[in-house]
C-alpha cells in the first residue's frame, strides 16, 4: 500500500522569525556528519529523510524502523542513513537540540522528540485560550518538579503563549536538559542553521528540486514512492529490482504535520495548516 503525505503552505498573519540565510563571508561553513545505522560496507543503502514535526515520521520511527533494523541492518544487508529536514521553526529548534550532544547522541534525542510529540508539539496548535491554560499548567508542574519559583522560571526561559518553543522548553526541562543548555541551543546560530539547511539541499526529487514532504526514502540512490518497510526492502534485495520513482514535485506542498485537516483528506491527502514559511521557501519566492 502506497503511503504519501503532504501539507500545503498557508500564510496566516505574517511570518514568525526564522533562521535566515547567512552571508558566506560572515558565517563559517559547517557540515553535519551523516547518521549511519549499520555497517558502512553493507551492499545496499537506504536514506530516510524525516521532519521532527511530522507525525508520520514519528509513526515510522516507532512502528517500522525497529523491524527494518532487526531484519536488514543488524544482519549486514543494508546501511540506513537518517537525515533531518527543516521545514518550520520547530524543526530548526529540534534539529539544534538533537545535535547538541554530538553525533553519538543524535538518535537517542531524535527518538525522544519524535516519541513525545504530544507533549511539545500538539499543544502549540490548540486555540489561544486552551493553549494558554495548558501552558500555565505545564509551567506550574515543571516548576514544582524542579523545586523553583514558577514566575522566575517563566522569566528565565521566556515562557509565553505566543512563543511556539515554550512547550518544547518545558518538555526539555522535564527530560533533564539544563535551562542554560536549552537557551544556548535555541539561540540564533547561523552556522548550525545553515548546516541544517544544507542537509535539506542534499535531499532532492527526481527533478532536482528540494523535497517538499516527509518522510521520504531513497533506496540505492533512487527516491521511491512509499515507505521503506520490510516488504519494500525485501523486493529491493531481489536481483534486477528497480525502485519505482516518486512522482512528487515541488508544487505539491510541504512536510506533513500533526495538526489540522482539510477537504483534501477526503482524497487521501494528509494536510495541515501552518502560518509559517521556511527560509528556503522564502528565498525561492514560495
Amino acid at each position: 500500500m502506497v503511503m504519501r503525505f503532504f501539507v500545503f503552505l498557508v500564510l496566516i498573519n505574517g511570518l514568525l522569525a526564522f533562521p535566515s540565510f547567512a552571508d558566506e563571508k560572515e558565517t563559517k561553513k559547517k557540515e553535519l556528519p551523516e547518521i549511519v545505522l549499520g555497517s558502512p560496507d553493507a551492499p545496499h543503502e537506504i536514506i530516510m529523510c524525516f521532519s521532527p514535526t511530522c507525525h508520520h515520521c514519528a509513526e515510522y520511527e516507532k512502528d517500522y524502523l525497529p523491524k527494518v533494523i532487526k531484519q536488514f541492518v543488524d544482519t549486514g544487508k543494508v546501511r540506513f542513513i537518517i537525515r533531518l529536514l527543516t521545514f518550520y521553526d520547530l524543526d530548526f529548534a529540534i534539529g539544534k537540540l538533537s545535535w547538541s550532544e554530538g553525533q553519538d547522541k543524535f538518535m537517542k534525542l531524535t527518538k525522544l522528540f519524535l516519541g513525545n510529540q504530544k507533549e511539545w508539539l500538539s499543544p502549540t496548535f490548540k486555540d489561544e485560550s486552551e493553549k494558554k491554560e495548558l501552558l500555565e499548567k505545564k509551567l506550574s508542574d515543571v516548576a514544582e518538579k524542579l523545586g523553583v519559583d514558577k514566575e522566575e522560571l517563566r522569566q528565565k526561559m521566556s515562557i509565553d503563549v505566543k512563543d511556539r518553543t515554550s512547550f518544547l522548553k518545558l518538555f526539555c526541562l522535564e527530560k533533564g536538559f539544563t535551562p542554560e543548555k536549552i537557551l544556548e541551543c535555541l539561540a540564533e546560530d547561523k552556522e548550525m542553521e545553515n548546516a541544517l539547511l544544507t542537509v535539506r539541499l542534499k535531499c532532492l526529487d527526481e527533478k532536482g528540486e528540494m523535497l517538499s514532504y516527509a518522510p521520504a526514502f531513497y533506496m540505492d540512490g533512487k527516491l521511491i514512492d512509499g515507505w521503506a518497510d520490510v516488504d519494500s526492502i525485501s523486493k529491493m534485495l531481489k536481483p534486477g529490482y528497480t525502485p519505482i520513482p516518486t512522482k512528487t514535485s515541488k508544487s505539491e506542498g510541504l512536510s506533513p504535520q500533526p495538526w489540522g485537516q482539510t477537504k483534501l483528506e477526503e482524497k487521501g491527502v494528509h494536510t495541515g495548516d501552518s502560518p509559517h514559511q521556511t527560509p528556503l521557501d522564502a528565498a525561492a519566492g514560495g
